[in-house]
């Protein structure tokens, strides 16, 4: 994998030296032999990095502006969604959300999320998470079922969905792969410490503790080693915790005592983070490049619609999802720059 170099290619900064070609040396290029100025020549090369200097700051750019995309056909909220990541070329998403009377709300997009297909599931409860293993599995994780556990289930197609058991009656909020055989599922407070579960097959579950008796709303692993979960907020700050193994976890302070609702990142390194609204403000969106500091981002395309899921699918592209407004849930996808 290539290796991003750590400075920019700053060339001939002082406008002074450097002198832009006109329109026809531009269409022809120089000619054999020809020796061009070289104010010309630095002209050129600045505008290269000044080129690189604006795309080294496409990940956040592309969080900032979202275009909207046809929800299936119900009035339901989408909770989580994530990416099918089996090949680079992978195209394939899945989104989970509320009971809608008759199963979970499942919606299945196979063109990089424009168009997304409702899909059936085993029973009416809600699904608030789902991940994919990186290999030929899909698991989707929710509320209480009549069977007296967290409603589990996966699939290997985001089509055919089979119901999991695991130790408790307590929601799980949130599951999570770190793509090397380990999931990791997190949910309510259970009266001693936040609902925590980790699987080796999507299978079998194993109940882990944890720091605090608050509930955790998502989780995310970041491909080197350290897992994250996220939740409420304790009148301080918002509960996060890290793991090295998904069994022993550590709390970690941050900035805001803001609820956050779901976390992820992409392969630059960067984490995108969202949440309410705040009381009428714009949907709460965070990013971070180590996981500690924070900014805050006031995105063009997200309206006053609480954000539940984000996801980024490795090839640059953002999609997060929330609240419905009217006629569908709010999905939104981040513009992607054309590379050349």
């Amino acid at each position: 994998m290539p290796v991003r170099p750590d400075e920019l290619p700053r060339w001939a900064t002082d406008a002074g030296r450097t002198l832009e070609p006109s329109g026809g040396e531009k269409d022809v290029g120089w000619e054999l032999e020809k020796k061009p100025p070289a104010r010309k020549m630095n002209w050129i090369q600045n505008r290269s990095f000044q080129w690189h200097a604006y795309t080294q700051f496409t990940p956040l750019m592309g969080v900032s502006n979202f275009e909207e995309r046809v929800g299936g056909t119900k009035a339901q909220s989408i909770n989580d969604l994530v990416h099918e990541l089996t090949s680079v070329g992978a195209t394939r998403w899945v989104a989970v959300g509320n009971a809608d009377g008759g199963d979970a709300y499942i919606l299945l997009s196979k063109d990089r999320g424009v168009i997304w297909a409702e899909q059936t599931n085993p029973r009416n409860e809600t699904l608030n998470g789902v991940d994919h293993d990186g290999s030929a599995l899909f698991v989707a994780v929710g509320t209480i079922d009549a069977g007296g556990d967290a409603y589990i289930i996966s699939s290997a197609d985001g089509e055919i969905w089979a119901e999991e058991t695991n130790p408790k009656g307590f929601n799980l909020n949130a599951v999570a792969h770190d793509q090397s055989g380990l999931w990791v599922a997190v949910g309510r407070a259970d009266g001693t410490d936040a609902y925590i579960v980790t699987s080796v097959d999507g299978s079998a579950w194993n109940e882990q503790t944890n720091p605090k008796n608050l509930d955790l709303n998502a989780v995310a692993y970041d491909g080197s080693g350290l897992w994250f979960a996220v939740g409420e907020a304790d009148g301080g700050d918002a509960y996060i915790i890290t793991s090295t193994n998904g069994e022993d976890w550590e709390e970690q302070t941050n900035p805001r005592g803001r609820r956050i609702e779901a976390i992820a990142h992409d392969t630059d390194g960067l984490w995108l983070a969202v949440g309410d609204t705040g009381g009428g403000a714009p949907a709460y969106v965070i990013s971070s490049d180590d996981g500690k500091a924070w900014t805050e981002h006031l995105p063009s395309g997200i309206f006053l619609s609480s954000l539940f899921a984000v996801a980024n699918d490795k090839l640059g592209r953002w999609v997060v999802a929330g609240e419905p407004d009217a006629n569908d849930p709010y999905i939104g996808t981040s513009i992607i720059l054309p590379v050349a």
